[in-house]
């Protein structure tokens, strides 16, 4: 997408003959020629952008059912995770495509209920998953794990009950300060809650004002600016900023 030219780059799209959908994605900011998709069917697929729109690289069935997402560590280049309805997030190890799942398989984090999302720090040092389980989980360190079923390092309890009607929460790291991080809440009044990894992963600050009276499910922040973005279940979103500061 190219804001400026108002312009958009198409890539990829599903095969009609596939049954489910695209459920998450991401470009590694290390592989800026790679794309990641998983779907509905626990499917995840790797694109290489520089072979044309559609081209997949390699795709391979790691869930039972669908996965909601999927990140590429930032800091090291082989190591992706997954996380899904299957109630659990899987550590991979890129450089083992070439074999089967097994021999992909870092580790195991098994939840009581469904993932909503897992997702790397900005130096790869913490993976950070939401849950229905009203956690979120802390797991240091991932890519030194050899062992399977990971106790997280820190849990913190979370009302991640969005309900029917509204998106899920997906917790987001800060861009350029590792230990901070987002996410929506459903307590009233109408807020975002920021946590930080130095506190062991509880909350440090309540974000509130007038254009925030509903509850914002999807968080992200800007790459550059000290920028916050977030979307309600309704199509409408709000931009954050610190007072005083350019638009």
């Amino acid at each position: 997408m190219d804001l400026e030219r108002e312009s958009f780059e198409h890539v990829y799209k599903t095969p009609e003959s596939d049954h489910g959908w695209l459920q998450s994605g991401c470009v590694p900011a290390r592989a800026q020629n790679d794309l990641w998709v998983c779907d509905s069917e626990g499917t995840v697929k790797l694109l290489d952008l520089r072979r044309g729109t559609g081209q997949v690289a390699w795709a391979k069935a790691l869930h039972e059912k669908k996965i909601n997402t999927v990140e590429a560590s930032p800091a090291h280049d082989h190591l992706f995770a997954t996380a899904g309805l299957d109630r659990v997030v899987k550590l991979w190890d890129k450089r083992k495509l070439g074999g089967g799942a097994k021999k992909m398989l870092l580790a195991t984090l098994p939840l009581s209920r469904s993932v909503n999302s897992a997702y790397f720090s900005c130096d790869g040092e913490y993976l950070l998953s939401t849950s229905q389980c009203n956690k979120l989980n802390l797991y240091h360190k991932p890519y030194a794990w050899a062992a399977t079923d990971k106790k997280p390092t820190h849990s913190v309890s979370h009302d991640n009950q969005t309900g029917r009607w509204l998106s899920t929460f997906h917790a987001v790291w800060h861009p350029k300060q590792p230990g901070v991080f987002i996410c929506g809440s459903m307590q009233q009044p109408r807020s975002i809650e920021v946590f930080h990894t130095d506190n062991k992963g509880r909350r440090i600050m309540n974000i509130q004002g007038d254009y925030l009276g509903s509850v914002h499910s999807r968080l992200a922040f800007h790459p550059t600016l000290d920028v916050i973005a977030g979307g309600n279940s309704s199509g409408r979103v709000s931009i954050l900023k610190e007072p005083g500061t350019a638009p």
